[in-house]
């Protein structure tokens, strides 16, 4: 029986989600960076095709050796923080054998990671998993910190719908989209969209602000990464060492 593998592919295209870390978690030193791994020696180009992308392009031409992760330096640029707002921080990635991506966001006490699917294994058709709202300092310095999902789009005229289980932050191409209320949004090919739900400081930690379950439908195959911007290492814990646990 044949057996498919759905993290190798020759096509990528990904994108980093906001990282919303405190002013006392400083970035490591390569704070984002693409993980690029191949079971052969493999070549992969790495650019910006966007065509509305306000950072600095990116063209570059790195080699694969087989098990030997090779890490890649993206500039913080590329990370998405605006919340529903049109961005072309997609990252085309692309190799002339299969090869597997993920990338990684590294903060003192804040940081993330995510294993991307190639194109040909992305779909039209998801559930988000993320988390309730939640926050950290103490007394009156409490920051509150929502879950967020990020579309990219290897397409252009690509028609993204979401159904959202808690109202959204809004943004410059839709405001606030009410809870089990439907929008759509056009997206050209390596454009990005970031949602975020909407902070609500009297719900923090409860389940009536949680992201999970929103409903994403679109005309052609998108990619979408889900989780949080800031959430707690442990359950209710609002104050940590900034260099993390």
């Amino acid at each position: 029986r044949s057996t498919t593998i759905i993290t190798e592919g020759r096509r990528y295209m990904v994108a980093f989600p906001q990282v919303w870390a405190a002013p006392t978690e400083k970035p490591l030193p390569t704070p984002m960076q693409l993980l690029l791994s191949a079971r052969d020696t493999t070549t992969v180009r790495i650019t910006t095709v966007a065509s509305i992308t306000d950072a600095a392009r990116i063209d570059k031409v790195v080699t694969i050796l087989p098990g030997i992760v090779t890490k890649v330096a993206i500039s913080t640029a590329y990370m998405n923080v605006e919340s529903q707002s049109r961005r072309g921080y997609g990252i085309s990635v692309t190799g002339d054998r299969p090869f597997s991506v993920a990338t990684l966001q590294a903060w003192q006490g804040n940081g993330e990671t995510a294993q991307h699917l190639p194109v040909e294994s992305w779909g039209t058709s998801y559930y988000s998993m993320n988390f309730y709202q939640d926050r950290y300092g103490k007394n009156a310095s409490y920051k509150q910190r929502p879950g967020q999902i990020l579309i990219i789009s290897s397409e252009d005229s690509t028609v993204v719908t979401l159904t959202p289980t808690v109202n959204t932050e809004g943004g410059v191409e839709l405001p606030s989209v009410a809870k089990g209320a439907t929008q759509s949004v056009t997206l050209m090919k390596g454009e990005t969209f970031l949602i975020k739900s909407l902070i609500d400081t009297l719900l923090f930690r409860d389940v009536a602000t949680d992201l999970s379950g929103t409903y994403i439908t679109s005309t052609k195959p998108i990619g979408v990464v889900s989780g949080h911007t800031k959430g707690a290492i442990m359950r209710m814990s609002d104050i940590l060492p900034p260099t993390g646990m």
